[in-house]
């Protein structure tokens, strides 16, 4: 079965069809700018979270250097320090590469 349709008739569905496509290609630029936005949002709370774990670490230092602290839970609590900002390290290395191959 064929559709016959009028020059308007066409010109009005041709129009349609393209809002559609500018209203997907808009959706799709929408969510690449939500996507990037969250990522660098991470990104911050990431880095900030090193920053935290940077700070703990030396207070830990300072309270095994004056003898507030035995050696076996400072060396646990730097492996665990350690470990963690191991982990937000790749997380942050994994975003920036993201970021980098949306730019």
């Amino acid at each position: 079965m064929f559709l016959y349709l009028t020059a308007s008739e066409q010109t009005y569905v041709e129009g349609y069809v393209l809002n559609r496509i500018n209203e997907a290609v808009d959706l799709t630029k929408f969510l690449k700018i939500l996507m990037l936005k969250s990522l660098q949002v991470e990104l911050e709370t990431v880095n900030q979270l090193l920053e935290t774990i940077q700070v703990s670490k030396q207070k830990y230092l300072d309270l095994y250097e004056t003898n507030l602290i035995d050696q076996e839970m400072f060396k646990g609590r730097i492996k665990e320090f350690n470990d963690e900002m191991d982990k937000l390290m790749l997380r942050s290395d994994e975003i920036e590469e993201i970021l980098q191959g949306c730019n």
